[in-house]
């Protein structure tokens, strides 16, 4: 039997996942640690007991749990469909609903932060490079299964994952999943394409 997590436990998570929320909508610049502790409840002590090394530290913690969460659900959306091309629109499918439902200001957990904050801390740098790689390799192993050619499913693998990062900013600019839709279909269109060719 699992045992129920510390209070610690609980508060930890709650400023985690309340600083995750905060950094998606709004961005590094955007997102103070007073407002963290404001939302979520908590007290400045034990929001510094916890994160000793303050906004960096919380928010590479922050990014690993949205970055998490997307892996698992990039994941699910790969392995609910049994061709790749399916696949990849499904998950387009996936967060275009995601955005709209949060009247598009929740994107990727990880692009503002990175654009913003990656060139000034190499902690939040090393962790949006992890995640954007772990994204390409799902899509990456998905294609090696398929017995597309190493060189080529890694050269798709990128082009999966940087093409849905721009829709997903064009559909935040835009207030529209159109972007997202149109990636989704074309990358089914390329993918089976390129599935056919190795019959």
């Amino acid at each position: 039997m699992t045992a129920s997590p510390s209070k610690g436990e609980r508060i930890k998570a709650r400023v985690i996942r309340t600083a995750s929320n905060l950094l998606q909508r709004q961005g590094y610049n955007g997102t103070g640690l007073s407002q963290i502790i404001r939302e979520s409840a908590t007290p400045k002590g034990s929001l510094y007991f916890h994160f000793p090394g303050g906004k960096e530290e919380l928010a590479v913690a922050a990014l690993i749990a949205g970055g998490t969460e997307i892996s698992n659900k990039l994941h699910e959306h790969i392995t609910a469909e049994t061709e790749p091309g399916h696949a990849i629109e499904f998950a387009c499918a996936a967060l275009a609903e995601e955005l709209s439902t949060s009247n598009y200001e929740k994107g990727c957990p990880l692009a503002t932060v990175a654009l913003e904050a990656a060139s000034r801390s190499e902690p939040i740098r090393e962790v949006c490079a992890s995640y954007f790689q772990g994204w390409q390799d799902i899509v990456y192993q998905m294609l090696l299964s398929r017995n597309v050619e190493p060189v080529q499913a890694g050269e798709l693998a990128t082009l999966a994952v940087a093409s849905l990062e721009g829709a997903i900013l064009l559909c935040r600019a835009n207030h529209n999943t159109e972007p997202l839709e149109r990636v989704g279909r074309q990358l089914r269109i390329l993918l089976d394409s390129t599935l056919a060719q190795k019959k």
